[in-house]
């Protein structure tokens, strides 16, 4: 199980794999024991990874792997964990001069792609399509408005997420702009995301939801949660003035949660169709 950090901490800063380590404990909200668990996981004594940390011996490339796993890096930042390792390891100057050579390449690569995003551009067609597929995408963005939920241990940890799985989410959102990272975490972005009613992304948005919604009404609490479903026959005209009603709800609920602070984060389905 990955421990705590208090933020999304970029490997990406760093040319040196004992640093980022040191850096990586220095930001987790709970130090005592990691190094234990990263003994642990990455398979060595405590003594043997007291010596890697002090650099007198290296990790070796499974070695590396494993711990990448535990900290929850993704596939990318775990290759550039492995590289970061290999140039520690590198037996002669040419050797590292290759390794450090990759190493500049691979940050210029991720600083390119860090400010790829402007406050104008519209999403790609695929990328609402990743956005769309899942529920979890828009859930963690809208965490990140919510404080105490800046970091991503906060996100893991609210939503019950495997922290690769969330680096990854993390790292799409901040690429299209959905999500950014300031000084004190992450927040909503600049980007702006909406769905036409005529997008063939549109029923799997609202599938995703209220299946979402089916997951949470054993458990709803009473006195903040509401579901409500009333089969009912009434004319055409009374269906009309009720879908009115509807309408009229869903804009008002837009006027409040416009200038609300972000407390808490919350989901409104709204089912009214003809039964046939």
């Amino acid at each position: 199980m990955p421990a705590k950090t208090s933020g999304k901490l970029s490997i990406y800063l760093f040319d040196d794999y004992r640093a980022y380590l040191n850096a990586w404990i220095e930001t987790a909200s709970q130090k005592r024991g990691l190094r234990a668990r990263i003994s642990e996981a990455a398979n060595v004594h405590k003594t043997t990874l007291s010596q890697i940390f002090h650099g007198a011996k290296d990790f070796s490339l499974e070695q590396t792997i494993r711990v990448g796993q535990y900290l929850g890096l993704n596939q990318q930042e775990s290759d550039y964990l492995v590289l970061l390792v290999n140039y520690a390891r590198a037996g002669s100057p040419d050797l590292q001069e290759s390794f450090r050579r990759q190493i500049e390449a691979r940050q210029k690569e991720h600083n390119q792609l860090s400010h790829r995003v402007t406050r104008t551009r519209e999403l790609s067609s695929e990328e609402r399509s990743i956005y769309y597929s899942n529920w979890i995408y828009s859930a963690v963005r809208n965490l990140t408005a919510i404080k105490g939920f800046h970091r991503a241990s906060e996100i893991a940890g609210r939503l019950g997420l495997d922290r690769a799985y969330l680096n990854q989410i993390l790292e799409f959102l901040l690429k299209t702009g959905l999500c950014a990272q300031e000084a004190d975490g992450l927040r909503p972005g600049p980007q702006m995301t909406h769905i036409e009613a005529s997008s063939p992304l549109v029923s799997r948005h609202h599938g995703n939801w209220r299946i979402k919604a089916m997951e949470r009404h054993p458990v709803l609490h009473p006195d903040t949660e509401l579901a409500y479903t009333a089969p009912m026959t009434l004319s055409a005209k009374d269906a009309l003035k009720i879908r009115a009603l509807l309408a009229d709800l869903v804009q008002k609920t837009d006027e409040i949660v416009e200038p609300s602070p972000s407390e808490k984060l919350f989901c409104m389905c709204l089912d009214w169709y003809e039964v046939k």
